[in-house]
């Protein structure tokens, strides 16, 4: 279209027409290329839309099951007699007199349930890469070493209401992914204890339409 239009021009000076004439004549002379131009974009546009509609329908439908789902998590075990199953974080965790515990492959969460008057400003929660100590009105809930490290920064607590109480969730970020038997057994060294044996070896569950995830998959 520049390119035409710098060819217009030349022949319009040579015509020596008057300007506003040759203003309309460039117009006339130039509209369709215009129109065909957008026209093709639009078009185009309209093409490479459809086809990300068509990708993520057709991803959509190769996704997991929610049961699958569970394996993108860490929470695949692999079970002697119902083979590759799908854990739901609890049941990876463990219940103690002051606590219950829970976990996925990234995270550690620990949740406490108070009496209703319970303030935030009543909890004190500290979090090292090492270490874990909770107390709510100066009473103990769980203090100690971590059975592994975890990245500090990222961590976070919060007090909610809870049916008719409070529950105090903590929130530990894994500085090291953990899968199957290799996930905590406890949050803190001294604690009580679950069997990590009986989740199987580590088993990673990737789409065969993801060629990324196949590759990281093989590579760990």
């Amino acid at each position: 279209v520049a390119d035409m239009s710098v060819i217009v021009a030349g022949v319009l000076e040579h015509l020596q027409l008057h300007p506003i004439a040759s203003i309309f004549i460039v117009i006339l002379f130039l509209f369709p290329f215009a129109l065909y131009y957008i026209i093709t974009t639009e078009y185009n546009a309209s093409k490479l839309d459809a086809e990300e509609r068509a990708y993520a329908k057709r991803k959509k439908k190769d996704e997991w099951t929610d049961d699958d789902a569970g394996a993108t998590t860490g929470n695949a075990s692999l079970d002697d007699e119902l083979g590759l199953t799908a854990k739901d974080p609890r049941e990876l965790g463990g219940e103690c007199d002051k606590y219950v515990w829970l976990q996925t492959e990234e995270e550690i969460v620990v949740e406490a349930t108070f009496p209703k008057e319970t303030r935030a400003n009543d909890c004190k929660v500290t979090i090292t890469s090492n270490s874990l100590s909770v107390h709510v009105k100066k009473e103990e809930v769980i203090s100690g070493d971590l059975h592994k490290l975890v990245l500090a920064d990222e961590c976070m607590w919060e007090l909610d209401n809870d049916n008719e109480g409070k529950k105090l969730t903590i929130t530990l970020v894994k500085a090291e992914k953990t899968r199957g038997n290799k996930h905590w057994n406890c949050v803190v060294i001294g604690g009580p204890k679950i069997d990590t044996k009986r989740f199987g070896p580590p088993v990673t569950q990737v789409s065969a339409n993801d060629p990324t995830a196949l590759f990281e998959a093989l590579k760990n």
